[in-house]
Protein backbone atom coordinates (compact mmCIF):
# COMPACT_ATOMS: atom_id res chain seq x y z
CA UNK A 1 0.00 0.00 0.00
CA UNK A 2 0.88 3.47 -0.81
CA UNK A 3 -0.03 6.71 1.16
CA UNK A 4 -0.74 9.39 -0.99
CA UNK A 5 -1.13 12.99 0.22
CA UNK A 6 -4.56 14.88 0.34
CA UNK A 7 -6.26 18.53 -0.82
CA UNK A 8 -5.39 20.90 2.12
CA UNK A 9 -9.36 20.67 2.94
CA UNK A 10 -8.98 16.88 3.71
CA UNK A 11 -6.49 16.41 6.43
CA UNK A 12 -6.14 12.98 7.19
CA UNK A 13 -4.24 10.98 5.27
CA UNK A 14 -5.55 7.64 3.27
CA UNK A 15 -4.24 4.35 1.71
CA UNK A 16 -4.20 3.31 -1.85
CA UNK A 17 -4.19 -0.12 -2.07
CA UNK A 18 -4.10 -2.31 -5.45
CA UNK A 19 -5.55 -5.97 -5.97
CA UNK A 20 -8.09 -7.46 -8.40
CA UNK A 21 -10.81 -8.35 -5.75
CA UNK A 22 -14.72 -7.80 -7.05
CA UNK A 23 -17.43 -6.60 -4.84
CA UNK A 24 -21.24 -8.44 -6.18
CA UNK A 25 -23.98 -6.36 -5.22
CA UNK A 26 -27.74 -7.75 -5.50
CA UNK A 27 -30.17 -4.93 -4.05
CA UNK A 28 -28.75 -3.72 -0.80
CA UNK A 29 -26.10 -6.48 0.34
CA UNK A 30 -22.72 -6.68 -1.32
CA UNK A 31 -20.06 -8.90 -0.02
CA UNK A 32 -16.73 -8.86 -1.88
CA UNK A 33 -14.53 -11.63 -3.65
CA UNK A 34 -11.36 -12.03 -2.13
CA UNK A 35 -8.27 -10.36 -4.18
CA UNK A 36 -6.20 -12.59 -5.81
CA UNK A 37 -2.30 -12.07 -5.82
CA UNK A 38 -1.69 -9.82 -8.61
CA UNK A 39 1.74 -8.30 -9.24
CA UNK A 40 1.42 -4.58 -10.62
CA UNK A 41 3.17 -1.80 -10.51
CA UNK A 42 2.49 1.76 -9.29
CA UNK A 43 5.04 2.81 -12.17
CA UNK A 44 3.44 0.71 -14.55
CA UNK A 45 0.01 3.07 -14.39
CA UNK A 46 0.40 6.40 -16.10
CA UNK A 47 0.74 9.79 -14.69
CA UNK A 48 -2.71 10.80 -16.24
CA UNK A 49 -4.49 7.74 -14.61
CA UNK A 50 -3.03 8.70 -11.32
CA UNK A 51 -4.09 12.25 -11.67
CA UNK A 52 -7.72 10.81 -12.75
CA UNK A 53 -7.94 8.70 -9.65
CA UNK A 54 -6.42 11.10 -7.01
CA UNK A 55 -9.19 13.75 -7.94
CA UNK A 56 -11.75 11.00 -7.48
CA UNK A 57 -10.22 9.33 -4.56
CA UNK A 58 -10.02 13.00 -2.73
CA UNK A 59 -13.75 14.23 -3.43
CA UNK A 60 -14.77 10.32 -2.81
CA UNK A 61 -12.96 10.95 0.45
CA UNK A 62 -14.34 14.42 1.16
CA UNK A 63 -17.84 13.15 0.94
CA UNK A 64 -17.17 10.41 3.36
CA UNK A 65 -15.20 12.57 5.90
CA UNK A 66 -18.15 14.79 5.75
CA UNK A 67 -20.75 11.52 6.41
CA UNK A 68 -18.23 10.63 9.39
CA UNK A 69 -19.18 13.78 10.96
CA UNK A 70 -22.78 13.94 10.72
CA UNK A 71 -24.27 9.94 11.02
CA UNK A 72 -21.21 9.07 13.48
CA UNK A 73 -19.28 6.75 10.94
CA UNK A 74 -15.95 5.53 11.80
CA UNK A 75 -12.89 6.58 9.37
CA UNK A 76 -12.47 3.95 6.89
CA UNK A 77 -8.92 2.82 6.70
CA UNK A 78 -8.12 2.47 3.39
CA UNK A 79 -9.59 2.61 -1.13
CA UNK A 80 -9.57 -0.57 -2.67
CA UNK A 81 -8.66 0.10 -6.43
CA UNK A 82 -9.81 -3.17 -8.33
CA UNK A 83 -8.87 -2.85 -12.11
CA UNK A 84 -9.70 -4.96 -15.36
CA UNK A 85 -8.04 -6.27 -18.34
CA UNK A 86 -10.19 -5.30 -21.22
CA UNK A 87 -7.91 -7.29 -23.96
CA UNK A 88 -9.85 -10.52 -21.99
CA UNK A 89 -13.48 -8.48 -21.42
CA UNK A 90 -13.39 -7.59 -25.08
CA UNK A 91 -13.31 -11.17 -26.51
CA UNK A 92 -16.21 -12.00 -24.91
CA UNK A 93 -18.29 -8.42 -26.18
CA UNK A 94 -20.93 -9.68 -28.31
CA UNK A 95 -22.92 -6.74 -29.02
CA UNK A 96 -21.83 -3.08 -29.81
CA UNK A 97 -22.82 0.52 -29.10
CA UNK A 98 -21.15 3.76 -29.45
CA UNK A 99 -20.32 3.52 -25.19
CA UNK A 100 -18.84 -0.13 -25.48
CA UNK A 101 -14.71 0.98 -25.49
CA UNK A 102 -14.48 -2.78 -26.78
CA UNK A 103 -16.12 -1.55 -30.15
CA UNK A 104 -13.55 1.47 -31.11
CA UNK A 105 -11.95 -1.20 -32.71
CA UNK A 106 -8.04 0.13 -33.09
CA UNK A 107 -9.20 2.28 -30.61
CA UNK A 108 -10.08 0.23 -28.25
CA UNK A 109 -7.99 0.03 -24.59
CA UNK A 110 -4.67 -2.30 -24.58
CA UNK A 111 -3.95 -1.65 -20.97
CA UNK A 112 -5.43 -2.13 -17.57
CA UNK A 113 -8.85 0.30 -17.00
CA UNK A 114 -10.13 1.26 -13.73
CA UNK A 115 -12.88 -1.00 -12.58
CA UNK A 116 -13.87 0.17 -8.90
CA UNK A 117 -12.35 2.22 -6.09
CA UNK A 118 -14.06 1.62 -2.56
CA UNK A 119 -13.37 2.95 0.89
CA UNK A 120 -12.78 -0.12 3.09
CA UNK A 121 -11.59 -1.29 6.91
CA UNK A 122 -8.53 -3.24 7.63
CA UNK A 123 -11.00 -5.91 8.94
CA UNK A 124 -12.39 -6.82 5.76
CA UNK A 125 -15.28 -5.16 6.13
CA UNK A 126 -16.70 -1.40 4.52
CA UNK A 127 -18.69 1.97 5.26
CA UNK A 128 -22.77 1.07 5.33
CA UNK A 129 -23.28 4.63 5.60
CA UNK A 130 -22.41 7.47 3.21
CA UNK A 131 -23.12 10.91 2.08
CA UNK A 132 -26.01 10.26 -0.66
CA UNK A 133 -26.66 12.76 -3.48
CA UNK A 134 -27.76 12.90 -6.72
CA UNK A 135 -24.99 11.81 -9.65
CA UNK A 136 -24.30 14.85 -12.03
CA UNK A 137 -22.17 14.14 -15.07
CA UNK A 138 -22.09 17.87 -15.87
CA UNK A 139 -19.90 18.53 -12.91
CA UNK A 140 -17.21 16.28 -13.72
CA UNK A 141 -17.13 17.10 -17.45
CA UNK A 142 -13.55 18.57 -17.86
CA UNK A 143 -12.58 15.07 -17.15
CA UNK A 144 -15.29 13.12 -19.16
CA UNK A 145 -12.13 12.18 -21.85
CA UNK A 146 -9.83 10.79 -19.42
CA UNK A 147 -12.58 9.09 -17.54
CA UNK A 148 -13.63 7.20 -21.17
CA UNK A 149 -9.83 6.48 -21.47
CA UNK A 150 -9.39 4.98 -18.08
CA UNK A 151 -12.59 3.97 -16.51
CA UNK A 152 -14.24 3.30 -20.24
CA UNK A 153 -17.55 1.13 -20.63
CA UNK A 154 -16.80 -2.48 -21.83
CA UNK A 155 -20.35 -4.47 -20.88
CA UNK A 156 -22.68 -2.33 -23.04
CA UNK A 157 -24.64 -3.87 -25.39
CA UNK A 158 -27.37 -1.21 -26.07
CA UNK A 159 -27.32 2.86 -25.43
CA UNK A 160 -30.96 2.92 -23.97
CA UNK A 161 -29.84 0.21 -21.28
CA UNK A 162 -26.14 1.13 -20.94
CA UNK A 163 -25.49 0.13 -17.17
CA UNK A 164 -28.85 0.38 -16.25
CA UNK A 165 -29.90 3.38 -17.99
CA UNK A 166 -26.92 4.83 -16.30
CA UNK A 167 -24.94 5.60 -19.15
CA UNK A 168 -20.83 5.32 -18.42
CA UNK A 169 -19.36 2.44 -16.41
CA UNK A 170 -17.98 5.01 -14.02
CA UNK A 171 -21.50 6.60 -13.81
CA UNK A 172 -22.95 3.41 -12.86
CA UNK A 173 -20.54 2.79 -10.53
CA UNK A 174 -20.52 5.55 -8.86
CA UNK A 175 -24.68 5.23 -8.91
CA UNK A 176 -24.52 1.86 -7.39
CA UNK A 177 -22.02 1.83 -4.86
CA UNK A 178 -24.29 4.38 -3.74
CA UNK A 179 -27.30 2.79 -4.13
CA UNK A 180 -25.90 -0.75 -2.40
CA UNK A 181 -24.30 1.24 0.99
CA UNK A 182 -26.45 3.69 1.46
CA UNK A 183 -29.67 1.80 0.57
Amino acid sequence: MTALPLAANCPNPFLLSINNGTTECFGNRCHKQPARTASLSMASLSVQTLLVLLVFVTASYCMIEEASAIEGQREFDYFALSLQWPGTYCRRTRHCCSKNACCRRANAPTEFTIHGLWPDYNDGTWPACCYRSDFNEKEISTLHDALEKYWPSLSCGSISTCHGTKGSFWAHEVVSTADSVCG
